[in-house]
């Protein structure tokens, strides 16, 4: 089975990366690698017919001196 995209609302950080405010609407079926209230540092991503956007790629902390950022 391949990737499986769901966009989802999200709060940017002041370091850049973005905490996660949504969540799964089929918890029981869906598994994500990232859930609702993780922070997430994002790369840009090409999608079908030229579209792109924002993917989580990593947990972050950037509520401590040790994140890098987005």
């Amino acid at each position: 089975m391949g990737d499986s995209w769901q966009a989802v609302l999200a709060l940017q950080c002041d370091c850049g990366c973005f905490e996660i405010l949504g969540a799964s609407n089929d918890p029981e079926h869906e598994i994500w690698e990232f859930t609702k209230g993780d922070v997430v540092g994002c790369e840009i991503h090409s999608f079908y017919e030229d579209e792109s956007g924002l993917v989580a790629v990593k947990r972050c902390n950037c509520r401590d001196a040790t994140c890098e950022g987005g």
